[in-house]
């Protein structure tokens, strides 16, 4: 007998699409059923449900590496997007979710969730290819349809960083402001050095906004080279990505779209998450902290062909042991077989 998933719709965040992807994929290979039930308000946007063999499964896909207590005391299991290594061996119920992307494929039920909700209209749309297209939405599945957001490694190719800064001012906590601050300056640093050694060898920029107009003006890219459509076009033609911490020190979306197009990888340090499978330092990736150290890792990757090479072989084979949508959520379900 197959068994019965029941997700309990109450949220349209774009961290979700990937939970979503895996399970349409398993339902369609036959190997489960599948529900959507709506819950809207039931949890924080950042949080979903879902019943799996009587048990009260919670996503927590926020930035943050906090366990929500409240939360996590009534559920039967808790899977955790930004799970610290320290905090797996304290939790029992929690597992790890690993590394989020978004990424579609048609879903009937989604397409068409705003029938039983009419406010959720624009996230239909979503799920529409059509009018995704027409309106020219980034997050939709005429751009994250999953072929779009796998790739073979290239044997030569651009280096890639493109971003954006975050407001300070759109937070009230004084940390918050700070690493807000800390992450635009990075940035910018990094973009300005990477111009002026690799010239057209560098793909990248800052998104236009009100901010950057101010403080980046030599380093603003259009909007038509900042939509997701050119930067997955972008990602087709790049060798080497380069990817800095998030909000709250979390893992962003560029890492395992660089895994999924098999890109070799800088990034700032992620070890201190639990994730699927193990990445590994020099294997999947270049470790940096300040701008000269990626820079330095930049330089080795162009003239070493051979560590390149390796670490994009490693990212393409890790990508389908470990992070395919199809693939994480079979582990995700494993895992909570487990429990």
């Amino acid at each position: 007998m197959k068994p019965r998933i029941t997700v309990y719709f109450n949220s349209t965040m774009a961290h979700a699409s990937q939970i979503f992807t895996g399970l349409e994929l398993l339902k369609i290979e036959g190997r489960l059923e599948l529900d959507y039930k709506l819950a809207v308000g039931e949890l924080p946007n950042n949080k979903m449900r879902m019943e799996y063999q009587g048990k009260q499964v919670i996503f927590d896909m926020a930035d943050d590496s906090v366990i929500d207590q409240d939360i996590y005391q009534q559920c039967d299991a808790y899977v955790k997007r930004m799970l610290l290594k320290v905090d797996r061996k304290k939790y029992e119920k929690v597992i790890p979710f690993g590394l989020n992307y978004s990424v579609m494929v048609p879903n009937s039920n989604l397409r068409g969730i705003w029938t039983r909700n009419p406010s959720l209209l624009g996230y239909s749309i979503k799920y529409n290819p059509f009018l995704s297209k027409l309106l020219d939405i980034n997050d939709a599945i005429y751009n994250v349809q999953l072929e779009n957001m796998e790739g073979a490694p290239n044997e030569d190719g651009d280096i890639i960083f493109g971003t954006r800064l975050w407001n300070p001012m759109n937070n009230e906590i004084a940390w918050k402001k700070e690493e807000r601050k800390k992450i635009n300056l990075q940035r910018i640093a990094i973009i300005r050095r990477l111009k002026e050694i690799y010239g057209p060898l560098f793909k990248g920029g800052v998104e236009k906004s009100s901010l950057s107009q101010i403080i980046c003006p030599d380093l603003l890219i259009s909007k038509a080279m900042s939509n997701k459509k050119a930067y997955l076009d972008n990602l087709k033609g790049a060798l080497i990505g380069i990817a800095n911490f998030g909000l709250e020190g979390s893992i962003g979306w560029k890492f395992p779209e660089y895994i999924a197009h098999g890109m070799a990888i800088i990034t700032t340090p992620i070890d201190e998450y639990l994730l699927h499978g193990e990445l590994l330092e020099t294997q999947n990736y270049l470790k940096f902290e300040s701008v000269e150290e990626c820079l330095e890792a930049v330089d080795l990757l162009v003239n070493t062909p051979s560590l390149r090479k390796k670490m994009q072989k490693e990212n393409c084979a890790y990508y389908q042991q470990f992070l395919h949508p199809k693939r994480k959520m079979e582990l995700i379900l494993n895992d909570l077989a487990d429990l």
